[in-house]
């Protein structure tokens, strides 16, 4: 039985789709956050949130899977220690 592998080039394409609709959104929040006047649509901003929460709901299941195969506990325990250090989560 084939185990099915991720598919990260349709992960990597879902990445610079969210890439450029979260640069509209960031310009538009940008402004009004300087006072500004700028058109952002509710429905703009549900379609990010619901591709945003689809694309991490893929990659949790998809992901995890792959790197434990192919990715030493070592490893790993060095690039979660870097990511909680980057988003300054202590000592977990």
């Amino acid at each position: 039985m084939k185990t099915e592998e991720p598919d990260t080039q349709g992960l990597t394409q879902e990445h610079r789709i969210l890439e450029a609709a979260w640069r509209r959104l960031r310009a538009a929040l940008a402004q009004i956050a300087t006072g500004e006047a700028a058109p952002l649509s509710s429905d703009a901003m549900d379609d990010f949130a619901e591709l945003y929460q689809r694309h991490i709901e893929r990659q949790e299941s998809e992901l995890p899977p792959m790197a434990a195969r192919l990715l030493t506990d070592e490893y790993i325990a060095r690039v979660s220690q870097a990511m909680r250090e980057r988003r300054g989560i202590a000592g977990v």
